[in-house]
């Protein structure tokens, strides 16, 4: 009842805005003739709002038609099948045309004899321009949503990208604590669990906190000095603030990874990672160890990771990550989002 009421009062708007198109026309060809059906011809004018709500109505029905085909929803990219599809309506409109005059003229050739005949083409013209925005609009809504659509499909497969990451190397770091210590390996897999509990919790949403991104942080450099004999120092400003200043999601994961994976902490070493805010940045920094005087962490070490977090703030509006990098030291900088309320 509902969608059956949105109908016909789409056809009414429709309808209307096609009789005043016309009566434009009409009026800026000829005004003389207009004013005089203004003032006594009423027949004419209903019979020309008759036909506005016929080819209103006719118009409505094909472009609904032509939306629902396959073929109309697989190329809407192309200009091919919108001219395609408003060669369809034209000729649709015209053929309904050729018949009014047809009926008109059995009907009431009197009526044909005031200056009628040709009308029914105009209108057909007319409803076709009028079909033809309408179509337009529709194309338009249609690359909106498939934007929207594209734009959420990547963004999750941004994410799920990180994902399978995660999960190989701490499946890689479990293997070698099986053998050393399975009791540690036992509290290991306590706490990944926990951890992957955190990623599949957050995988889905865009933003976290300052605050929830230190508690993450604070838990998986846990996690690793399970296995480095907490050689991992943590040193992180208090972040608990407002609460509408966030950051990616999991995108600290990807910078602590890269973090322990190039420098990883050997007897007498320490890896020290600080997390602190500068103005609207959020910088990630650890010292770089050499191992045999050489240290591989660099921007370039981040492969799959820097091009992630590129293209994820990219694609939500915002300023890229900084990656600076030092003899000494290795600095991230984060962008903070202040989230709209």
């Amino acid at each position: 009842m509902h969608r059956s009421k949105n109908s016909f009062l789409e056809w009414l708007v429709y309808s209307l805005i096609f009789f005043f198109l016309y009566d434009i026309i009409w009026l800026l060809v000829d005004l003389p003739d207009f004013l005089q059906s203004v003032n006594g011809l009423y027949p004419e004018l209903l019979v020309d709002f008759a036909l506005c709500g016929l080819f209103s109505l006719s118009s409505l029905y094909l472009n609904r038609w032509l939306f629902k085909q396959q073929r109309f929803r697989r190329e809407w990219k192309g200009h091919r099948v919108f001219v395609q599809n408003g060669l369809v309506v034209l000729g649709f409109n015209l053929l309904i045309a050729g018949g009014c005059e047809l009926l008109l003229n059995l009907v009431a050739p009197k009526l044909m004899m005031q200056d009628i005949w040709g009308t029914s083409f105009l209108f057909g013209l007319i409803a076709s321009l009028v079909a033809l925005i309408h179509l337009s609009m529709h194309f338009s809504d249609m690359i909106v949503l498939k934007g929207k659509e594209n734009l959420a499909l990547q963004k999750r497969y941004l994410m799920l990208q990180l994902d399978p990451h995660f999960v190989f190397n701490s499946l890689s770091s479990l293997a070698g604590m099986i053998g050393e210590d399975p009791k540690m390996a036992e509290d290991y897999v306590v706490k990944l669990s926990h951890i992957y509990r955190y990623i599949l919790q957050h995988i889905d949403k865009k933003y976290i906190t300052l605050a929830d991104g230190t508690d993450f942080i604070k838990s998986y450099i846990g996690l690793f000095n399970m296995r480095y004999d907490n050689a991992i120092v943590l040193h992180a400003d208090d972040l608990h603030g407002d609460r509408n200043e966030c950051i990616l999601s999991l995108s600290l994961q990807l910078i602590i990874e890269n973090a322990v994976k190039h420098n990883c902490p050997q007897s007498g070493t320490e890896l020290h990672v600080s997390l602190g805010r500068q103005g609207d940045m959020l910088v990630i920094k650890n010292n770089r160890i050499y191992t045999n005087q050489t240290n591989d962490q660099s921007i370039e070490s981040y492969g799959i990771g820097i091009s992630n977090l590129k293209q994820r703030y990219r694609l939500e509006g915002e300023a890229e990550p900084e990656f600076v990098a030092s003899q000494d030291a290795f600095e991230v900088r984060l962008p903070i989002i202040k989230r709209k309320q």
